[in-house]
């Protein structure tokens, strides 16, 4: 009777927590943002390049037709 007491008594253990991440590739490296940073994913569209621009800007996009 009296370990039944005790047990009723004792806090209970909490499971851990479960990171979730969006994990991506970008070149060849791999890279993982926490999931409550991320408001939207999208796929890729088309880009429109820019004249002039250094060689490591690829472009810009329409995104909701906003460029």
């Amino acid at each position: 009777m009296m370990a039944a007491q005790v047990a009723a008594s004792a806090p209970a253990v909490a499971a851990p927590t479960a990171l979730e991440f969006l994990a991506f590739t970008l070149g060849s490296e791999e890279y993982g943002v926490p999931i409550q940073y991320v408001q939207e994913l999208r796929g890729y569209a088309a880009v429109t390049s820019l004249a002039n621009a250094p060689a490591w800007i690829k472009g810009v996009v329409n995104l909701r037709g906003l460029i």
